[in-house]
């Protein structure tokens, strides 16, 4: 069993990987306290916007949330990120982009568990949340979405590296949940070594699973939520819910390899003839950093929250537990202005960085 049992679901193959330089940056680039305030901000006006009628019920949270990591990554933040990882051979490239994909999937999750909440609690959401240059800039992105909603998004055509990437997050973040109560304070981040070791874990065993030849398939999102909602609902049929919620909390390796291995069935069946779709069991081994035979293009898919609102935003239904963050600071914190972003230190100034 590769998941250390009692380390809150490390991946062994990869455990000296946490203690890099390159790791620790993306911790600092991705769970920076800015950005996810600023994200939060920004998406509880357009969900605002969209209770008033102004944005169209069609958009749905994921399109909002897209739209933000695509102005996130014109911040001089995210272009130093993609600098460093120049620097690294061309085997450890795609990792270091699958790394700031996982992260960056787990953090947007929290975002919008953050600013439904805010959307449910008005009097909670800061003063500095609802200035007016962040309301203006709020509607333009309410307009650029609405336009957007004539280029209906299809299939993504993806290799087996950017289907885990697509897919395993998610699975993740319907057992372990934001709590309750929490407040602009990254839940996530201390899911962060998990989620990442766990998705190389099940790219390794797809990987060999998928063995020769160049595979692709086309993904759509609803094609991908049906995914997730398998892998998930395959583990709870396993366990009653009190003793699932037992496993969950305290991260147990064995509920991390069924996981893994259930998530590796439904992977490897999109990439094979419908008549074929016994996918045999793949145990990790002891494995390093493995390119994937797939093109660089995988997209960052956001993560849906647990108040999942539209037909294809159902992925987060297994109730369970989730412990708080402690986060460090990144040495870039200005970023470049996308439209109208001001950077600043203060959300007030509607730094998108």
């Amino acid at each position: 069993m590769a998941f250390i049992e009692g380390s809150k679901g490390i991946y062994g193959p990869i455990k000296v990987m946490f203690d890099t330089p390159i790791y620790e940056r993306a911790l600092q680039i991705c769970w920076h306290i800015l950005s996810y305030k600023n994200n939060i901000a920004m998406l509880t006006e357009l969900l605002r916007l969209q209770q008033e009628y102004r944005i169209p019920s069609e958009v749905t949270v994921e399109d909002m949330t897209d739209l933000l990591l695509e102005e996130s990554n014109k911040s001089l933040r995210m272009r130093f990120w993609d600098f460093e990882g120049e620097g690294y051979d061309d085997d450890v490239q795609p990792f270091l982009k699958m790394v700031m994909d996982v992260l960056t999937s787990m953090k947007m999750r929290d975002v919008q568990f953050e600013a439904r909440w805010l959307l449910e609690c008005p009097e909670d959401i800061p003063p500095c949340f609802q200035n007016p240059k962040m309301v203006n800039l709020a509607q333009k992105f309410g307009q650029i979405l609405t336009e957007q909603l004539q280029a209906t998004p299809g299939s993504k055509l993806l290799g087996p590296w950017d289907v885990v990437v697509e897919v395993v997050p998610k699975v993740l973040q319907g057992f372990w949940l934001p709590p309750p109560t929490t407040y602009l304070n990254m839940p996530s981040q201390e899911l962060s070594d998990m989620a990442v070791g766990f998705t190389k874990a099940v790219i390794n065993r797809v990987t060999r699973a998928l063995s020769g030849g160049l595979h692709r398939v086309n993904v759509s999102r609803p094609i991908r939520d049906a995914v997730v909602l398998a892998v998930q609902e395959k583990v709870r049929q396993m366990y009653p819910q009190d003793i699932l919620r037992q496993k969950v909390d305290c991260f147990a390796a064995q509920l991390l390899d069924e996981i893994a291995e259930a998530a590796t069935r439904e992977i490897c069946a999109l990439f094979q003839p419908q008549a074929d779709t016994d996918t045999p069991s793949v145990q990790d081994g002891d494995d390093t950093v493995q390119r994937p035979t797939e093109g660089p293009d995988s997209p960052v898919a956001a993560a849906p929250s647990h108040h999942a609102t539209s037909a294809d935003e159902p992925v987060s239904q297994v109730e369970a537990e989730q412990p708080a963050p402690n986060s460090g600071t990144s040495s870039a914190e200005n970023s470049t202005p996308a439209l109208t972003w001001t950077p600043d230190e203060s959300p007030a100034r509607i730094a998108l960085i």
